[in-house]
């Protein structure tokens, strides 16, 4: 997975501007990739460095990336990336709601992790949490929704037992 093979997300915009200044208040997923090459990835490679999410209560995208933007200490992974190894862009997917978002933010991660045997290098520190609070979103997203996502996973789970056959 890398960022030729994400569908439906905003133009990729420099880091941090004009990327800040162009991001909209609603709620969504957003991804950083290393501008103009790739890395090596325990199987591949990919350009992508990070997959992020808004959250609730927040002012959207782009208060969520104003966030990364503001932070000055050394544990900023996005500066010590830019400093120590190359410029960053950044791109987003507006959605409807903050659960919206958190469940594409999951199902992104999980693409990743299927295609690389890991999770994107910003995203290491992911904890077994995060996963349990969007497990918690679960029944506050609309019906509709939470069909679409029955027959992913339905979906996954056959392609898994035929991949054991």
């Amino acid at each position: 997975m890398d960022s030729g093979s994400i569908a439906g997300f905003s133009d990729w915009y420099s880091w941090p501007e004009p990327a800040v200044e162009k991001a909209p208040l609603s709620p969504g997923v957003y991804v950083f990739r290393l501008k103009g090459s790739k890395f090596g990835r325990l199987k591949g490679e990919s350009d992508l460095v990070y997959v992020g999410t808004t959250k609730k209560g927040k002012s959207g995208l782009k208060g969520r990336l104003q966030s990364h933007a503001g932070r000055k200490d050394e544990r900023n992974w996005i500066r010590r990336v830019r400093v120590e190894v190359g410029d960053l862009e950044v791109a987003w997917l507006k959605l409807e709601t903050h659960p919206a978002a958190r469940l594409r933010e999951s199902e992104l991660l999980a693409q990743y992790s299927r295609d690389h045997i890991e999770l994107p290098p910003g995203n290491r520190q992911q904890s077994e949490k995060s996963f349990q609070d969007v497990l918690h979103q679960l029944p506050k997203l609309p019906r509709e929704e939470l069909h679409k996502l029955s027959l992913r996973l339905a979906g996954l789970q056959e392609k898994s037992a035929k991949s054991a056959t």
